[in-house]
């Protein structure tokens, strides 16, 4: 936990802003104030902005559940899907409903897009910009949609498939080696996370994506010490909010 002195020091020095990070579940705000990439108050934010949405999924009005429901549809996130699919044994048939035809017009317009991608790659087998497209659809579809774990592997395991063939075929190209990371660490694989991480830093010291993605495997693997050293060696000129305020955390906390 963050050291309210530290807090304090830094706010009088004006050094805290806004965190652009934008935690998806509830798990995922510990885990970023773990890391330092938001502070208590960007935490606390979060977990109020939670109330609202629900308090409505769980309000005894039917109508208010039903309007808890497309704010769900609109934020598109873990949690959301997860509270849409109580929502399918609620006691109200109406609701049911409500959630069930949301759901499956979500479900719809991701089908649709994987069909289209997969559609247009079977007409040009080896674009190498469409097979990564679709690899990102199905990790946005496993990641954000899926609740079955197994279907969750499925589909990330078919990214990754993709994945490993642009990065054969372009093993400088950051970007393969950094979707590829991102999907190991969905899979629950930081290891391997972690050798695609540092082989995009390799290739581009400026990818802040991949020492954050360091970062976070190691604070899952429990090596804290390295993930000093990961952010004593980030520019000091970094201007990203949430890189930054990570850096000092590790650095001056």
């Amino acid at each position: 936990m963050m050291k309210w002195e530290s807090y304090i020091l830094r706010k009088k020095r004006g050094r805290l802003r806004k965190s652009q990070f934008q935690p998806r579940t509830q798990q995922e705000a510990k885990d970023a104030l773990a890391l330092g990439i938001i502070d208590i108050g960007d935490y606390v934010e979060f977990s109020l902005s939670l109330e609202p949405v629900l308090d409505s999924v769980h309000d005894p009005d039917p109508d208010t559940r039903k309007q808890a429901i497309q704010t769900l549809a609109q934020r598109r996130d873990p949690l959301s899907i997860q509270l849409l699919h109580h929502l399918l044994l609620d006691r109200e048939e109406e609701v049911r409903l409500a959630a069930a035809t949301t759901l499956e017009v979500m479900e719809k317009e991701m089908h649709t897009r994987i069909h289209q991608l997969r559609q247009a790659l079977e007409a040009d087998p080896n674009d190498r910009d469409k097979q990564f497209r679709l690899a990102q659809s199905y990790i946005d579809y496993a990641s954000v949609l899926l609740m079955n774990r197994n279907l969750q592997r499925f589909f990330l395991q078919k990214a990754l498939a993709y994945l490993d063939e642009l990065v054969e075929a372009e093993p400088e190209e950051v970007r393969f080696h950094l979707a590829r990371g991102q999907t190991y660490q969905l899979l629950d694989e930081p290891g391997k996370a972690l050798e695609d991480f540092r082989r995009c830093i390799n290739l581009d010291a400026n990818c802040l994506q991949a020492f954050m993605g360091q970062a976070e495997c190691l604070f899952k693997l429990k090596q804290f010490p390295k993930i000093k050293e990961i952010m004593q060696s980030l520019p000091e000129t970094e201007q990203e909010h949430e890189v930054a305020d990570a850096r000092i955390f590790w650095i001056e906390g």
